[in-house]
């Protein structure tokens, strides 16, 4: 008959459409969660860089947050601009779900005029018209799933997004208008199947007594007792007397989640852990004043994690390689001069073995009296000021720098301040401090380093930038 090719054609489409997979659209859901989690990180990092917590593993983000979260901020728009066009997309795929619908529909209406005009025809034509009523049904129950698990799993990312980004109240009513132009097309196409399935009863009765005459109106009894699509019709093998039953819809109760889909999810529920763990650990650092970033693999031509030049450690010329230092091809002697405390000696030779242990120069201690290549001096108060430390400065080092090498320092404390008591274990952190001047050592403001400007009573010893500027100096 002269409208099976055609209406075949529209159901093999049909078919494609409710079959059609929906990986895609897993996969920009997986895209939307993968931003919203990558926004919520750049705002983190970029609250680490103002607080100016340092943590290894994200040193550099931390240098560069600011620019590291308007970059985010940028990638998660381009991400709003996808979901548009997605939006649009899926708009326009369901409205040609229903225009094959409404297509399909007039096939059947077709079918059955073709049927009643041609008596020859009508037993192949009304088992043309029960196979198109079993594909179409069992293509409107495939679109059914498929459009329901879509978007289920879409709204998944969305919402996440849409949360986010503040504009679930401009995404949500937009994306519900997906499934909307199918509707009463869909209910159109019902329509048709009812009528010629009411038809097909009739006709086939007629064929069975033998009485073909122009189909009438569908009995009351059947129009009494069909029901639309829901789910999925399965008609009658050429019975009149046999309804339609309904076959149970699909099970939405129970998804089954992509193997790759729970792989991503562990895989960002990962880096959220170890981003948290690295957030914590800086931030214990700042509190504790302990330093997070120590890399027992560095060595002295620079290379270490997390420690920056400027923040952690300073020179007072030079930078880096060529920071200024002292000449590695002779011993260079530290000795006492003039009166000192009782303990002093003691005091000087710890901090002498400290630094020249870190910096790898060597460091003797000289005879007392003697002036050596570093002199340590013990003043009163006002003599330390007056020989170039600050007000309430306990002590003060003047290396003197030639063509890029230290050839000589003097050292002077402040033997008034408790702080410098032999007896005392500060005695020996502010030598270590005055002594990293001596070396070519600068003031670093940040916390943890012994060569901040003032003493912090619950430091031990040299911070972790102190020894990378003890190496970067050193031998």
């Amino acid at each position: 008959m002269s409208t099976t090719t055609p209406a075949n054609l529209r159901l093999q489409g049909l078919h494609a459409l409710g079959g059609a997979p929906t990986k895609s659209t897993i996969a920009l859901a997986g895209l939307w969660f993968f931003l919203a989690i990558a926004l919520v990180g750049s705002a983190v990092i970029v609250l680490v860089s103002l607080l100016g917590v340092r943590v290894a593993s994200m040193a550099m983000l931390v240098e560069m947050g600011p620019a590291f979260g308007v970059g985010m901020g940028v990638l998660v728009a381009l991400g709003a601009l996808i979901i548009v066009f997605y939006i649009v997309y899926k708009h326009s795929r369901g409205t040609l779900f229903g225009r094959q619908l409404k297509s399909t529909g007039d096939e059947l209406d077709k079918l059955k005029d073709d049927v009643v005009r041609d008596e020859s025809g009508a037993r192949d034509g009304l088992r043309e018209a029960a196979e198109q009523l079993r594909e179409g049904d069992a293509i409107l129950a495939r679109a059914d799933d498929n459009a329901a698990r879509e978007i289920e799993e879409t709204l998944v990312g969305i919402k996440v997004a849409a949360l986010v980004l503040g504009v679930k109240e401009i995404v949500a009513p937009v994306y519900s208008k997906v499934v909307t132009p199918a509707q009463p097309l869909r209910a159109q196409y019902n329509a048709k199947a009812a009528t010629v399935r009411s038809d097909a009863a009739i006709l086939v009765k007629r064929l069975q007594e033998g009485t073909l005459e122009t189909l009438g109106d569908a009995p009351d009894a059947y129009a009494a007792t069909h029901q639309p699509h829901q789910g999925g019709v399965d008609v009658a093998d050429l019975d009149p007397t046999a309804q339609p039953g309904l076959v149970a819809a699909t099970d939405r109760s129970r998804r089954h989640v992509p193997w790759w889909m729970i792989l991503l999810g562990a895989l960002l529920l990962a880096i959220l852990v170890g981003a948290g763990i690295t957030v914590a650990t800086g931030a214990f650092a700042a509190a504790t004043g302990a330093d997070p970033t120590a890399d027992p693999t560095s060595t002295a031509d620079g290379a270490s994690s997390g420690l920056v030049e400027g923040v952690d450690y300073a020179f007072l010329s030079g930078s880096g390689d060529n920071a200024a230092g002292w000449s590695c091809s002779a011993p260079i002697t530290v000795s006492l001069m003039g009166d000192y405390p009782v303990g002093a000696n003691a005091t000087l030779a710890a901090a002498v073995a400290s630094i020249g242990s870190a910096s790898g120069l060597p460091l003797q201690l000289g005879a007392d009296g003697t002036p050596g290549d570093i002199t340590v001096s013990y003043l009163p108060s006002a003599d330390v000021e007056a020989k170039g430390g600050d007000d309430g400065a306990i002590g003060v080092a003047s290396p003197i720098i030639v063509g890029g090498s230290i050839t000589s320092a003097t050292v002077v404390i402040d033997e008034e301040s408790p702080s410098n008591d032999p007896a005392s274990y500060l005695a020996v952190l502010v030598l270590e401090h005055e002594l990293g001047h001596a070396v070519g050592l600068d003031h670093v403001d940040h916390g943890g380093e012994l060569m901040q400007p003032q003493l912090d009573p619950t430091l031990t010893g040299l911070g972790e930038g102190d020894l990378r500027g003890l190496q970067l100096v050193g031998c």
